[in-house]
Parts: C-alpha cells; sequence; structure tokens
C-alpha cells in the first residue's frame, strides 16, 4: 500500500520535535528558574482554552510569587 502524506502519529512527532527544539533553544540563554516560570506564565496566557490558562497561569504564578531571594525550587515546602 502506498502511503500518501503524514500519519497522524508522524504529525504528533514532528510537533512533538519542533517543540523540544523551542526549549533546547529557549535553554541556550541560560535562563533561571525564575525566568523558565515567568515564560510559562507568560505561555499560557496564549492559549485558547480558558481551562488550561487559568490552572497553568494560577500554578506557575504562585511559584513565581513565592519565590525570594536565594531560594532553590528543588527545595521542599511543607504545607501545614
Amino acid at each position: 500500500m502506498t502511503k500518501f502524506g503524514n500519519s497522524e502519529t508522524d504529525i504528533t512527532v514532528q510537533e512533538s520535535t519542533a517543540c523540544r527544539e523551542i526549549v533546547l533553544e529557549i535553554m541556550k540563554f541560560g535562563v533561571k528558574e525564575q525566568q523558565l516560570l515567568k515564560i510559562i506564565y507568560l505561555l499560557s496566557l496564549e492559549l485558547s482554552g480558558r481551562d488550561a490558562l487559568v490552572e497553568i497561569s494560577t500554578s506557575a504564578n504562585n511559584f513565581i510569587n513565592n519565590l525570594t531571594d536565594g531560594e532553590n525550587l528543588s527545595q521542599s515546602k511543607i504545607i501545614a
């Protein structure tokens, strides 16, 4: 059977590869954790789905707001 065009799987792989290339390009800048969170926040504002926009932007914004000078996000916080 002759295959014409790309299958749905091929398209998904190509899109994932493009996403990963974008991430690698951003990481070349040597961005800090806080900058990554800000990028995630700003990208979330571009989402067309309201639920995803609200959930992701709120979560990223909460992490940004909880950062203090010298605090590392890898340290766990216990919420009582």
